[in-house]
Order: structure tokens, then C-alpha cells, then sequence
């Protein structure tokens, strides 16, 4: 029940994030990774990608909804959540990027 739960409600938040999509300027980020840690003593390094889709408030800033895979040692987990993006001078060929993210991580590809 819960993961179907956890499903439904990421069906709701990607549709609703294409209804504003004819007013405002549309963004999308994709951003992969490794993720490098030890897990029982060794070392290990996993893959990971996401991807947020949302909107431009100004050319600074853009909001919006994220979704990714991330894949551990015996665990694939999809995170979804909502997150900002920010550059500092954008008018600028290289400028500061900072970004935050706050979500959920969801065990729904696992049996």
C-alpha cells in the first residue's frame, strides 16, 4: 500500500509540474554522479543521476520539482523532492552555481 502510495504521489507532482508550463519559462537540470563511500569495510563508488524540471523565476533563479536514482549496495533508491538553482552572475561565461534540494527518498523499485 505504501508503495503504491509513494508512486501515486509522484504521478501527481510530474503532471502538475507540466500544467504551468505554457506561462512561465521552462528549465530543466540534469545532474549525474558518483557516489563514493565505504560500505562493510570497503570501499565502493555507485551511480547516480536526477533531474530537475520546473520554472525561471528570474535569470538567477529557477524552481522546481526533482526526481533521481541513486544506486547503493543493496539498495535502489529514487529520490523526489522540490529544489532551487541559483548563479551568482549569469551573464558571466564562469559563475558560482549553488543549488538546495529537500525531498524524500523512496524504496519503491525494490521488491
Amino acid at each position: 500500500m505504501k508503495k503504491r502510495l509513494t508512486l501515486a504521489f509522484c504521478c501527481v507532482l510530474l503532471s502538475f509540474s507540466g500544467t504551468f508550463a505554457q506561462h512561465l519559462p521552462y528549465v530543466s537540470h540534469w545532474e549525474t554522479g558518483i557516489l563514493i563511500g565505504q560500505a562493510d569495510g570497503a570501499d565502493r563508488a555507485n551511480f547516480s543521476i536526477q533531474s530537475l524540471h520546473g520554472v525561471r523565476i528570474n535569470n538567477m533563479h529557477d524552481f522546481g520539482i526533482l526526481v533521481g536514482f541513486d544506486r547503493y549496495p543493496g539498495a535502489m533508491i529514487m529520490p523526489f523532492g522540490v529544489g532551487w538553482r541559483g548563479t551568482l552572475r549569469p551573464e558571466n561565461r564562469v559563475s558560482l552555481f549553488a543549488g538546495l534540494d529537500l525531498g524524500y527518498g523512496s524504496m519503491v523499485l525494490e521488491k
